[in-house]
């Protein structure tokens, strides 16, 4: 009798029975895989608004500090300085550089923190193409806040070159 079961050609249900097993296995399989594109897209999500809250702390503050400058400015833009007044104007325009330069640069550290996952790499490039824009501020600034005076055309040209330039690399 058992000689003869193991002869017998197997039942109807059995091959349903096995399309059943691979079917959930596949099944399975497919909802592993939407699982994990699903924590994959979360991820990425919460890098780029975790990026994106950094940079816009970094242009606000950029945005500061221009605003402080027209604000220096505005008081001597009539045109009839003192050789007194132009030292004073000449120290705010250090100060304000110094200290913009110390606020953009801290702003930079935030971008430079924001943890990006290695296989991100797209991301990964707009944040180092924003630092490098952060890191040509802020040498404009220390530039200036050394010598704020020292505005030939040649050495403003190239440093907004810089900023210019990075700027457009991150946009791309």
């Amino acid at each position: 009798m058992l000689f003869r079961s193991l002869l017998a050609p197997p039942h109807k249900g059995s091959a349903g029975l096995i399309v059943l097993i691979v079917a959930i296995v596949a099944l399975g399989l497919l909802a592993l895989a939407a699982l994990a594109a699903s924590a994959q897209f979360a991820a990425r999500t919460v890098e780029m608004n975790r990026l994106l809250t950094a940079i816009e702390k970094s242009e606000a503050a950029m945005e500061e500090t221009q605003t402080q400058v027209i604000d220096a400015i505005k008081p001597y833009s009539s045109g009839n300085m003192t050789s007194s007044d132009r030292q004073v104007l000449m120290d705010k325009l250090s100060k304000v550089a110094a200290q913009g330069s110390e606020q953009i640069a801290a702003a930079g550290v935030g971008v430079a923190d924001v943890r990006i996952l290695p296989w991100d790499t797209r991301v990964k490039d707009a944040q180092r193409a924003y630092l490098a824009h952060n890191q040509a501020w802020v040498a404009y600034l220390d530039a200036a806040a050394k010598d704020p005076q020292e505005r030939s055309e040649e050495h403003t040209s190239e440093l907004q070159s810089r900023v210019d330039i990075s700027y457009a690399v991150f946009c791309l």
